[in-house]
This record gives structure tokens, sequence and C-alpha cells, in this order.
């Protein structure tokens, strides 16, 4: 596919000068300008099924050949035979946000290790008493399951008089 239109924001996100350039140099969308071209397929292939497609994450590629993170919300424009003449939407670049998210998976890892090697138990509990994180030691020692644990409050492990003195 090819461009009928876009907006100054689109071209500077995909480091073009004018619409003009673009069309020029852009002949095949899903070629030139999707990091992975089957991704243009699978685009295409919802907007004809659902006539829309909301938060579709791709990487695309930048006229300097950089690598981008978009968000496409777009849908399918149809003649009068029900058949799709094009596609119009809007684009947003997340870059940043996926970026933040690559680093926050990579520092829970490393806490994580960190937590779990550490030689004794371990817990963290919010300000409703709910456990938010805790390592496998806590886990082998209380004999209950991650699962379990999630679901549980320090009370929990206490019974009678005990429970009733933590509660206080």
């Amino acid at each position: 596919g090819r461009f009928l239109m876009t907006n100054p924001a689109y071209l500077r996100m995909l480091g073009y000068s004018s619409e003009k350039e673009l069309a020029t140099e852009v002949s095949d969308i899903g070629a030139q300008l999707y990091a992975e071209p089957e991704d243009r397929e699978r685009f295409k292939r919802l907007v004809e099924e659902y006539g829309v497609v909301n938060n579709f994450e791709v990487r695309a590629i930048r006229k300097d050949r950089a690598l981008i993170w978009v968000s496409l919300n777009a849908r399918a424009v149809k003649d009068a035979k029900g058949r799709t003449v094009y596609y119009e939407g809007m684009v947003e670049n997340i870059t940043k946000r996926k970026l933040a998210e690559k680093n926050l998976i990579l520092e829970k890892k490393i806490s994580d290790s960190i937590i779990d090697g550490l030689p004794g138990i371990f817990y963290l509990f919010n300000d409703q008493l709910n456990y938010v994180r805790w390592n496998r030691s806590f886990e082998r020692v209380s004999g209950y399951s991650a699962e379990e644990i999630s679901r549980m409050k320090p009370v929990d492990f206490f019974r009678d008089e005990g429970r009733e003195r933590v509660e206080e």
C-alpha cells in the first residue's frame, strides 16, 4: 500500500520532511515501514475482520533506519459495495513507554533474584496488609504457594489469642 495523505506530526515521527518525500521514497508500507512485514498483514486482516483496530503495537522503521515503537488506531473506509478503499487512523510513538516497560521488567527480574537469594525469610506487605513481595524461602517455610500467599494477610499466620492480639 501507499499513503494517500499524512499529517506533519506523522512525517516528523518517521523522519520525512514532506508528504512528497514520503510518497516518493515509500512505495510499499508493509515492506518499508514495518520492522516485521507480517505485522502489516496481521493489521490488514484485523481491520478487514473487525472494521477497526485499536492499540495495535508494532515496530516501525524511520527514514534513518532507526526502529521506533508505534501504536496504531485505524478503521477501514469502505465504498458502496463494502470494499475497503483505504485505512484512516492515528499513530502514536510509544518508544519511550516500551523502553520503560522493558527496564521495569529487567529491574523486577534483578530484584526478584536478589530477594530470592536472601538467606532467610523475606516478605513485604502494603498499607492494606496485602503481601506484595516475598522470597521462595517464605513459601518453603510457610508451606503456602505464591498464589495462596498473594491472597493472604500477615494475621492469617496467627491462631486464636495470638491472632486477636495481632489484629489489635
